[in-house]
């Protein structure tokens, strides 16, 4: 006697091998990277995305003794901006932005060109006194300082 094997024809449906889904790393970039302007003119600096999706930005200075930015400096979304430029506005910003894929920066700078010169005028309240008179003297200055230091014979006066 002969016995047969059943046979068994096995059907299978295979599921297509899912495509890896990567995410693309988070690039960004300033625009411009380098913008020279002058004293009291105004400027931007924009952080665009060119890899990757952001959900965040925020500006600093790439200054270590001072990382805030000035108080007149207005942040909108990706966007630095200076109306009236100052002296002290002068250097390099950095963008970060924050998404999914993590942190990215770049960084931006400020040039300003022709500085002008700090130029003092000073007044006398008379071109002549008897000692022990008062005198008053002014000392108006242009172009924007930091400070006035007064001297007499060389040396700072209280």
């Amino acid at each position: 006697t002969t016995t047969e094997e059943p046979t068994t024809v096995a059907s299978t449906t295979e599921e297509p091998t899912p495509t890896p889904l990567f995410m693309q790393a988070l690039r960004v970039e300033v625009d411009p990277l380098i913008v020279a302007r002058e004293l009291m003119e105004s400027v931007s600096l924009s952080c665009i995305i060119t890899g990757g999706e952001a959900t965040s930005f925020s500006w600093s200075r790439d200054d270590p003794t001072r990382r805030s930015l000035p108080s007149h400096a207005v942040v909108t979304e990706n966007r630095l901006q200076f109306t009236s430029l100052e002296r002290g506005d002068e250097g390099t910003y950095v963008c970060r932005a924050r998404g999914p894929q993590g942190d990215a920066t770049a960084r931006g700078t400020i040039d300003i060109t022709n500085l002008l010169a700090p130029q003092a005028n000073l007044v006398a309240s008379a071109t002549t006194v008897c000692i022990g008179e008062p005198l008053e003297l002014r000392c108006d200055v242009f172009n924007s300082v930091n400070s006035v230091v007064w001297t007499k014979d060389g040396r700072p006066v209280d």
